[in-house]
């Protein structure tokens, strides 16, 4: 997961292409959870899973995002996430040093 975690956020040209994260040195939260999962599986941990939530996108989680939300006046925009389940409890590598790419209350729907 480290690994993952640390390559850069970019998409990859071969978006069908399992192991394009590792091919490529770079990934989104779709294809680097993608891959994780399917190497979970691979290897038998059945307790990973694969989930998509919606979260609030704000300044304050994602700030590239606050110039947009301040032209339009909106106090948020929700955003598709994907990241892992394990064991009922939400892990993402998408950012180094954060658990989740948004606060937990930040998500919309469990």
């Amino acid at each position: 997961m480290d690994y993952v975690a640390h390559v850069p956020y970019r998409r990859i040209s071969d978006k069908n292409n399992i192991v394009g994260v590792i091919h490529a040195g770079c990934g989104t939260c779709s294809s680097k959870h993608l891959v994780l999962a399917a190497l979970a599986k691979e290897q038998g941990h059945q307790e990973v899973k694969l989930v998509f939530r919606v979260f609030r996108m704000n300044a304050q989680n994602l700030p590239k995002s606050a110039s947009v939300i301040e032209k339009y006046q909106l106090d948020y925009l929700p955003k598709v996430h994907v990241c892992l389940d394990i064991h009922r409890a939400l892990h993402d590598v998408i950012w180094k040093g954060r658990s989740l790419i948004a606060p937990e209350q930040d998500f919309m729907f469990a």
